[in-house]
């Protein structure tokens, strides 16, 4: 009830008629568009500025959910390096993934040598 009040309050404050206003667009709209869809949204009693939102311009990119969720999986794989120095003092940040279990990839620049690699340590599921 107190929602169909506020509504009614909403209504008497208004400067012009929301249902006018409504069919004027309905009609406008409606006379603007080819023949064919004028009559389909006439038959369907669609609003065609409704309509436009859910409208796709150009090319379909759209992607299934699912996508999200194989992204997240693939991501599981990808961890921060930490570059530490000889005694153990942080030096920097990387990345890598894991091709393997036992078996990380990064890049050159990241670690170097063999030798770099023995005294840093590689974080999986780091978020930040």
């Amino acid at each position: 009830m107190i929602i169909q009040e506020q509504i009614e309050k909403s209504r008497e404050r208004l400067q012009f008629d929301p249902d006018q206003v409504k069919k004027q667009l309905r009609a406008t709209r409606r006379k603007d568009l080819p023949d064919a869809r004028r009559e389909s949204l006439i038959r369907a009693d669609v609003e065609p500025f409704d309509l436009a939102k859910e409208r796709i311009l150009g090319t379909n990119d759209l992607l299934n959910f699912n996508y999200f969720g194989l992204g997240s999986q693939a991501g599981r794989a990808v961890g921060r390096v930490q570059i530490r120095e000889g005694t153990g003092q942080l030096a920097g940040y990387g990345t890598g993934f894991l091709v393997t279990p036992r078996l990380m990839v990064t890049n050159n620049h990241v670690l170097a040598s063999e030798a770099d690699a023995e005294k840093s340590l590689f974080e999986l599921r780091y978020d930040l």
